[in-house]
């Protein structure tokens, strides 16, 4: 399940709605270094795959935390080089 205080960024939960496991935002980075940037940090050591997809290019970048380890934090400022 998902929440989404905004349309650049969602918290999601696995059990409980106010228990929220993992922050999920994207960036516009164009002004930067011409990509769209994506950022993920978690509260948990259960499994999930997140999926983040440029709807203008349609590529899609796939990033795991395994079951039973910390996750990790996503830190990907070169997500998608798509910008205008």
């Amino acid at each position: 399940m998902v929440a989404c205080p905004n349309p650049d960024s969602a918290v999601f939960y696995f059990f409980a709605p106010n228990a929220w496991e993992v922050l999920v935002k994207s960036v516009n980075g164009c002004g930067f270094n011409n990509h769209y940037w994506a950022f993920a940090a978690g509260a948990t050591d259960l499994f999930y795959r997140l999926e983040f997809v440029d709807v203008k290019g349609g590529a899609a970048k796939i990033y795991f935390s395994y079951p039973g380890t910390p996750s990790p934090a996503i830190i990907d400022a070169a997500a998608f080089a798509t910008c205008p």
